[in-house]
């Protein structure tokens, strides 16, 4: 069995059901079939939703492997990115001539390395994610993994001389100070022109028609 190089596998296990007596069941086969056909987009190479069948000998357990269904590297027929398909497993256990038949979902994520059939719950499938590959080839010059400080040296190389992230987050509360907003946008003086720039200007409004009361200036 060879996948593309760099899919990660899952691996289920099955037994071999025994009655209540104590026999074994004289056979037992395991059909395997995905919900999606889908395509390894390193390599090009597609993996097809075909059904397969596993049947040890009698009376021994058997395993089979599949690809994790959340693995980033999948896409659909139409190149977009594809996860969260599923496995229909069904399992055929013979006892002379009566047959059993029992059949589960299975949808192994990454860090769900192995498992066996009777563990797996009962419920629905969970639904596929499809969606459009976006192309990202840089951010800010940048390539490869770019984390929040390479990105902020990056975007520091855009801004006028001497300003730096560290500077302009060194100085938001300064700029923000009432007193210095106040100083900027309105100019108090005395009788004689001197300045007071500790003073703000007061609005009030009626609280019932909304309409200015009275502009006052208070320190």
């Amino acid at each position: 069995m060879t996948y593309p190089s760099g899919v990660q596998l899952a691996t289920l296990t099955f037994s071999n059901p025994i009655t209540f007596l104590g026999n074994a069941a004289t056979r037992t086969e395991v059909t395997v079939q995905s919900t999606a056909g889908v395509v390894w987009s390193a390599t090009g190479e597609p993996i097809d939703d075909f059904a397969e069948t596993v049947a040890p000998g009698a009376g021994m357990p058997g395993s089979l492997t599949a690809p994790f269904v959340d693995q980033p590297g999948f896409t659909d027929q139409a190149g977009n990115a594809f996860t969260m398909w599923a496995y229909v497993v069904t399992r055929l256990t013979w006892f002379g001539s009566s047959v059993k038949t029992v059949r589960k979902n299975w949808q192994p994520v990454v860090g769900q390395d192995t498992i066996d059939f009777d563990s797996l719950p009962g419920g629905n499938i969970g639904l596929p994610v499809s969606a459009p590959i976006v192309p990202v080839t840089s951010v800010a010059g940048l390539t490869a993994a770019v984390g929040a400080e390479d990105l902020a040296t990056a975007i520091g190389g855009f801004l006028p001389g001497g300003v730096t992230p560290e500077s302009v987050e060194a100085n938001l509360p300064a700029r923000l100070d009432p007193t210095a907003l106040n100083a900027t946008y309105v100019r108090f003086e005395d009788e004689a022109g001197n300045p007071l720039p500790s003073r703000s200007v007061v609005i009030k409004v009626s609280a019932t028609t909304g309409e200015i009361i009275d502009i006052v200036s208070e320190a």
